[in-house]
């Protein structure tokens, strides 16, 4: 009998035995080992498949076994700034990269502040959405409230938070200057 299995990626099954010889009202098992891949691939949920057993002698004689396979989540989200540090006369702008090595899509909210309540922050997009194992980049732009005198330099530093607005996960935090 062959074991051939559908509804799953073939790379995530191992059938150590491809064939199992039964007399008539005979029976037996065969090990069917499923392990999907860590990380962003598999992605989280239910996985329906299907092993399907047919005989070789008499391909008329076969039967389908239904199966389900749960991938749990694995949650994660980085968050990167860059330039750290910039230096400008009127606005900074930055880059926010947001990576999702979840095994599921998060939608992440963007916020920055500075401590003296200093600068204006605007990303584009304020809210992204992020498929698994996907990065994206986010255009941060940040405007001093008010002019510095004539002469004098004047240093922001500030926090860029992401936070998921769609998974119980840690909100990630990267500190930049202008």
């Amino acid at each position: 009998d062959a074991l051939p299995i559908y509804g799953l990626d073939p790379s995530w099954c191992t059938i150590p035995v491809s064939e199992v010889s039964l007399f008539p009202q005979d029976q037996d098992r065969a090990r069917i080992s499923v392990h999907p891949p860590s990380g962003s691939q598999a992605q989280a949920g239910k996985h329906d498949f299907m092993v399907r057993v047919i005989s070789r002698e008499n391909p008329a004689e076969r039967t389908s076994v239904p199966a389900t396979l749960e991938v749990l989540q694995k949650l994660a989200l980085e968050v990167g700034l860059s330039p750290q540090r910039a230096t400008s006369t009127r606005d900074g702008v930055f880059q926010v990269t947001l990576a999702n090595p979840s095994n599921v899509e998060l939608t992440v909210d963007l916020s920055a502040a500075d401590p003296e309540e200093g600068c204006a922050f605007r990303f584009e997009p304020q809210r992204v959405s992020l498929g698994p194992g996907q990065i994206r980049r986010v255009p941060l732009r940040v405007t001093p409230k008010a002019k510095a005198p004539r002469g004098e330099v004047r240093r922001y530093d500030f926090t860029v938070r992401a936070a998921s607005a769609t998974a119980q996960i840690e909100a990630q935090v990267v500190m930049g200057s202008l």
